[in-house]
């Protein structure tokens, strides 16, 4: 632990510029940002679990110049916190856990402006999913990671249809975040208290198989993975409740460097298209959202 701390404040980088968006509401838990394009521009979603247990969403299509108001999706009381990724410039799709703990999906489809409505896709989970994109062999698949039974790695992928919810055998904690790493697959990234435990190639292998590696930090809920060109960036609450990131780029990764971006909850974050402006939304303890801009040399 304490080296971890160590490794965590070594390397804390000088306040830096940013915009700050007070996007209120009434949110619980922590968000799930979406970056992608809408009719040519770059557009942010931030998704939330509201009033009800209703999944709502905020979107700015702008650079933050203005805010849509927020706006419920669906009629599903979420147990926790929905997780989103974009598929497409026109296609969002969003996973989170309902009654009985079973695992629920729905997809936007901006060319029709329409949600599918929340479906059922079974399981047992016992943590919020994080669902990703995944492209291999020039293929798109959506993968939905959750804890199951056992506190073992559960993923469910759709290629065409959804598959069953496959076993990876492996365990892990309450605060699972996946990212697609390039064309290989996905990681996955476990929080722990000795640090953030990565999860190698979590597509391909399963059990011992898994290569485990130990990132270090100090870190409070779970961790938000980007992958953008060659890199991936770990955005996380730390110490002095400030985002801090980590990211490997060029075959290594750098230590964790502090932010001057307050944090009120674990972040959700994205990076847009054109991979200069990374977007972290937090909730407060009131429940309003705030959506911070983090600008190229940021991140």
């Amino acid at each position: 632990m304490l080296a971890a701390a160590a490794a965590f404040a070594a390397t804390a980088i000088p306040a830096l510029a940013f915009d700050s968006y007070p996007l209120g509401g009434a949110a619980k838990g922590a968000p799930s940002t979406v970056a992608y394009k809408f009719a040519g521009q770059d557009a942010v979603a931030v998704f939330v679990r509201g009033p009800g247990g209703l999944m709502y969403a905020k979107t700015t299509a702008d650079q933050g110049a203005s805010f849509s108001d927020w706006t419920p999706i669906g009629t599903l009381a979420l147990k926790g916190n929905p997780s989103c990724t974009a598929r497409s410039q026109s296609r969002i799709d969003c996973a989170a856990v309902g009654p009985n703990n079973t695992v629920y999906w729905t997809s936007y489809d901006a060319k029709a402006n329409t949600w599918s409505g929340w479906a059922s896709l079974g399981g047992y989970a016992t943590n919020d999913p994080s669902i990703i994109r995944t492209t291999e062999g020039g293929k798109t698949q959506l993968r939905i990671f959750v804890r199951g039974p056992q506190n073992h790695l559960f993923m469910n992928t759709l290629a065409g249809k959804w598959s069953d919810w496959q076993d990876l055998d492996g365990t892990v904690g309450s605060a699972v975040g996946c990212v697609q790493v390039f064309s290989l697959g996905a990681h996955c990234y476990d929080t722990t208290a000795s640090g953030v435990k990565q999860l190698t190639d979590i597509t391909h292998k399963t059990g011992n198989a898994v290569v485990v590696d130990n990132l270090g930090g100090l870190v409070t809920g779970r961790v938000s993975a980007v992958s953008t060109g060659d890199a991936v960036h770990l955005f996380v609450l730390g110490p002095q409740k400030r985002l801090w990131i980590k990211s490997w780029s060029g075959g290594s990764w750098s230590d964790w460097q502090q932010t001057a971006v307050p944090l009120t909850s674990a972040p959700g974050c994205a990076i847009d298209a054109s991979g200069t402006v990374g977007w972290c939304a937090s909730i407060g303890g009131s429940g309003a959202v705030t959506l911070a801009a983090l600008v190229d040399g940021e991140i």
